[in-house]
């Protein structure tokens, strides 16, 4: 990776994502064959809320080098934020045919079917995101879906077990403190201490993520008795931790 690619990335993560874009277009300018460098761009805008521009940016990347896994992956990302099911999992499945021993290939497919909304498709969710983590057993991004598609077909002793396994590979995991207090919730009137997990559990997701209004919302709500809402997925910690080991 360049210089220039290199700073761009670090500004990514950084969350400065207008200074990341900027440096990457300078670079493009040079290098307009670099897919990689188009990957990044298309992250930059689509965090920057222009799916459209990221979505150009992508095919850019594909149009260089159609072999481009993470180019693959980001347009499944996408596509399904878009609504566009169907050549969402295109993507997805393509980054499978690509790369058939990369776990986050599976995370994305499995991502996508859960997103879909189609009931039907729950359980085939489940297997993909199954597979994902039996590739990539020391990533807790893996569990966490394993953990929501679990959750979706009710299978709530797997769910758990799947937030816990997230939780032991990343305690700072706010999504799967959330989701792993949603389940306590619904054990209230069966296991003693669910009530005070449940609140615990959200306190700390809201303490781990101050922008995450799922968790905060829940936490405010078991004043009332609301039932409030799991945090079914998390869409940028997801793909950040597929790209971080998807490579070229």
């Amino acid at each position: 990776m360049s210089e220039a690619l290199t700073r761009a990335d670090a500004l990514h993560e950084m969350g400065r994502y207008e200074q990341a874009a900027a440096t990457v277009s300078a670079h493009l300018a040079g290098h307009p064959g670099d897919a990689r460098a188009w990957v990044l761009l298309a992250r930059c805008t689509h965090a920057l809320g222009d799916r459209t521009e990221a979505l150009r940016a992508v095919d850019e990347a594909l149009h260089a080098d159609p072999r481009q896994l993470s180019a693959w992956i980001v347009r499944a990302e996408l596509l399904t934020g878009a609504g566009r099911y169907a050549e969402a999992e295109a993507a997805a499945r393509e980054s499978i045919r690509l790369a058939p021993f990369f776990w986050g290939a599976y995370q994305a497919l499995a991502w996508v079917l859960d997103r879909s909304g189609d009931r039907s498709r729950r359980q085939e969710a489940y297997a993909v995101a199954r597979q994902a983590a039996e590739l990539a057993p020391e990533h807790d991004a893996a569990h966490f879906l394993v953990g929501v598609t679990a959750h979706r077909l009710r299978d709530f002793r797997t769910a758990e077990l799947a937030y816990r396994t997230a939780l032991r590979l990343n305690p700072q995991s706010s999504e799967a403190h959330n989701n792993l207090a949603m389940l306590s919730m619904g054990h209230r009137w069966r296991r003693r201490g669910a009530w005070s997990a449940a609140a615990e559990g959200f306190a700390t997701a809201a303490a781990l993520d101050t922008a995450d209004r799922d968790a905060r919302f829940n936490l405010e709500s078991m004043a009332w008795g609301v039932a409030a809402g799991a945090r079914w997925i998390a869409l940028a910690g997801l793909v950040v931790s597929v790209l971080g080991t998807a490579g070229p």
